[in-house]
């Protein structure tokens, strides 16, 4: 069955990966980016290569307004939402915002509150529909503020728990709320980052875990699916210890 997708920050590496597969399934998408350059040609080549419906929408994420109309527009060109996607988000550089509380501000805001003023919009879509899952990119960085990157840790510990409350309480309405922690990807948000060992993936590994999971219903996922068992250890590890980790 063509299923109706609204992908917020749909540019970002993961989102692209995960769109081309559910384009090849033949599924309707609605596309909101910052980039219109990007996202037009991104929507193009779907187009060509799968031949199906796609809509866009140019939204600057640092903006409310925007992002209650990518919403509402979503509504209105979709009929109806039966997936939505929240892949969009940055990763600060942590000395950086500790000298300025401004750029703290504005990481907490994208990586956080805009989030969660989205959440609530399409949550309350998908109440009224009783139907539907939404799926929102965390990072494993949310399961326990690190001394490297705790400002960044802090909103997508904000969001998970954002997305406790609201599975619970859209359950039933029978609409699946889906939390995605991804650990280390090799894309252009860490292209800054020296990259080697196991503990490193792929967009495209992490959209077969993405896609995989709304089809299942799943609630919340790790991937790869290790980070779950590492991220245990390190929930578990006792503060005297922890705090004497370089990590």
């Amino acid at each position: 069955m063509t299923k109706k997708i609204l992908i917020l920050g749909a540019t970002s590496a993961i989102a692209q990966s995960t769109c081309a597969v559910w384009a090849s399934r033949g599924h309707e998408l609605f596309l909101v980016a910052r980039n219109a350059d990007r996202l037009s040609a991104m929507a193009s080549d779907l187009k060509i290569r799968f031949n199906i419906k796609i809509h866009i929408f140019v939204a600057n994420f640092q903006n409310e307004s925007d992002i209650i109309d990518s919403i509402h527009q979503a509504n209105n060109f979709l009929g109806h939402i039966d997936y939505a996607l929240i892949a969009y988000g940055t990763l600060p550089n942590q000395i950086a915002c500790e000298e300025s509380l401004v750029l703290a501000k504005e990481s907490l805001h994208t990586n956080g509150t805009s989030i969660f003023i989205a959440l609530m919009l399409i949550a309350k879509t998908m109440s009224e529909q009783k139907q539907g899952v939404i799926g929102t990119i965390t990072s494993v960085a949310g399961d326990r503020g690190r001394a490297s990157n705790f400002i960044y840790g802090m909103s997508k510990s904000m969001i998970q728990a954002c997305l406790s409350g609201l599975r619970a309480k859209l359950h039933k309405n029978q609409v699946t709320v889906l939390d995605i922690r991804p650990g280390f990807v090799d894309s252009p948000m860490t292209k800054h980052i020296e990259k080697k060992g196991f503990l490193w993936t792929t967009p495209c590994q992490v959209s077969d875990d993405i896609v995989m999971a709304f089809d299942k219903k799943k609630q919340v996922i790790y991937t790869p699916y290790f980070w779950k068992w590492i991220m245990l250890v390190i929930k578990l590890l006792p503060i005297r210890i922890f705090n004497q980790l370089k990590i």
